[in-house]
């Protein structure tokens, strides 16, 4: 039988973002660079201590969630 250290996998699955919602008025994401999007995530960096905002794939990455899940 195989244990597993359920406190060493619950820190690799944390991510420093927290999700704030989805903006249209920002159309950059802060990730990547590309600026031709329709919307952005608003999230909040805990290790900067400020707001970013990143597209749907980047975000969903971020968060480590699947990309689908975001669109």
């Amino acid at each position: 039988m195989s244990r597993t250290n359920t406190r060493t996998d619950a820190f690799e699955t944390m991510t420093p973002y927290l999700y704030i919602g989805m903006t249209d008025s920002v159309r950059a994401c802060d990730c990547c660079g590309r600026d031709d999007l329709k919307q952005t995530m608003a999230l909040y960096d805990a290790v900067l201590g400020e707001e970013v905002y990143f597209g749907t794939t980047c975000g969903a990455r971020a968060l480590k969630m699947p990309v689908k899940a975001m669109k």
